[in-house]
């Protein structure tokens, strides 16, 4: 995710004009693009969304075992990350991906009685009919005047770049806040059925427990491996090579785009889902889990991680920290991204050493259950080991 952010987004580069962001026939910044939508683009996103699904089927679980209903904690916990999405919009990054999740979350909610067939239906019909239709040239040209959006507009794009080089924090909120008005209003009518397809896909698997009891499901996660990366392949180098087309001047029709559509949709789930499964074979074996557990606490601080990862990367490129912006090319960005992605593991694993939440996984505990919960490892050990009183 961190990658898939970077290289567009954060670097400046998808509001650069053409003539700036074009890159080299067979450039190190052209090998990157091709790599990173290879294996890398929507793939992150898609494993992102699949996982809250799950998380999802965890909480529902233990909530049933329990004999509570999972829904005013879940609805709290949603509407507290809606807050902290919203803050980290207008304060940080426009493109933040947490308030959209908070908001399709409750949509969840609707499924978690349906039967798994229903759920398999429903999330086929939601990755693919609302993202097929408003790709459909009539219906996409309608859209555009019902909502019509300047983000492609050389001009507006000249203005984000400006107000995110400079440093008057006043002006790069509002223009946070510009930026994202015309940016989802197109895409929302795919964007959240879409999210929530993914959705759907983790929390069947959950509720089937497909991976909280993966060795008994080793032959199922084989074949996934197989048709995963023989299906994802094929599927994602057709978009990789669309990529290098129109970045040299090949515009393809919006019939030909339309058709393209479904092998792109299924090359990534399908390379998604190969990850999943690869990722799990692996920790079947003990030398594996060992070197894989290292990533463990990065996951742990999951959300503290993410806002830290806007934080780190707007300080290195906007105009508030060093002004990099539109200098950084594709290639360049991926050492960096990588080093701070390796900065994030050793001080997630330092962090949690010594405390037992991240810091925003703290709070958002904290404004989830309205008391605060025991930080450091020794004080919480220490409430666990005093006496009771009967009415606790």
């Amino acid at each position: 995710m961190l990658l898939a952010n970077t290289i567009p987004w954060y670097s400046g580069r998808a509001f650069l004009p053409p003539a700036e962001a074009a890159v080299r026939p067979g450039s190190p910044d052209e090998i990157a693009l091709f790599l990173i939508a290879l294996f890398i683009d929507t793939k992150s996103l898609t494993l992102l969304s699949f996982l809250f699904g799950l998380g999802f089927a965890v909480q529902l679980l233990r909530a049933e075992d329990r004999g509570q209903s999972v829904v005013p904690v879940y609805c709290r916990r949603l509407g507290v990350l809606f807050l902290i999405g919203l803050c980290h919009i207008v304060f940080l990054w426009w493109g933040d991906i947490v308030a959209s999740y908070a908001l399709t979350g409750f949509a969840l909610l609707l499924f978690r009685r349906r039967a798994d067939r229903t759920l398999l239906l429903w999330a086929v019909a939601l990755l693919f009919v609302p993202h097929f239709v408003v790709k459909v040239p009539a219906v996409s040209a309608h859209l555009d005047r019902l909502i019509p959006s300047g983000r492609h507009d050389p001009a507006f794009k000249a203005q984000v770049l400006a107000a995110l080089a400079g440093d008057d924090r006043v002006q790069m909120t509002w223009m946070h806040v510009r930026h994202l008005l015309g940016f989802l209003p197109p895409i929302a009518l795919w964007f959240y059925p879409w999210t929530l397809g993914r959705f759907l896909l983790g929390y069947l698997v959950g509720r089937r427990r497909l991976l909280q009891d993966a060795a008994d499901h080793l032959p199922f996660f084989r074949k996934l491996l197989v048709w995963g990366l023989a299906l994802g392949l094929a599927g994602n180098l057709a978009t990789a090579v669309e990529g290098v087309m129109r970045r040299r001047g090949v515009r393809l029709s919006p019939a030909v785009d339309l058709v393209l559509m479904v092998p792109h949709e299924i090359g990534v789930l399908a390379l998604a889902a190969a990850y999943l499964s690869a990722l799990t074979l692996l920790m079947q074996r003990p030398a594996w889990r060992r070197r894989l557990l290292i990533l463990a606490p990065v996951g742990q601080t999951a959300l503290t991680n993410y806002l830290s990862q806007s934080l780190i990367c707007t300080f290195l490129f906007y105009g508030w920290g060093l002004g990099l912006i539109g200098r950084v090319g594709p290639a360049l960005c991926v050492p960096l991204t990588l080093a701070i992605f390796a900065a994030q593991i050793l001080a997630s694993r330092f962090w949690l050493r010594r405390f037992r939440f991240g810091p925003m996984e703290w709070l958002w505990r904290f404004l989830t259950y309205g008391r605060a919960q025991p930080m450091r490892r020794a004080d919480a050990q220490t409430e666990m080991n005093q006496p009771r009183s009967p009415e606790i």
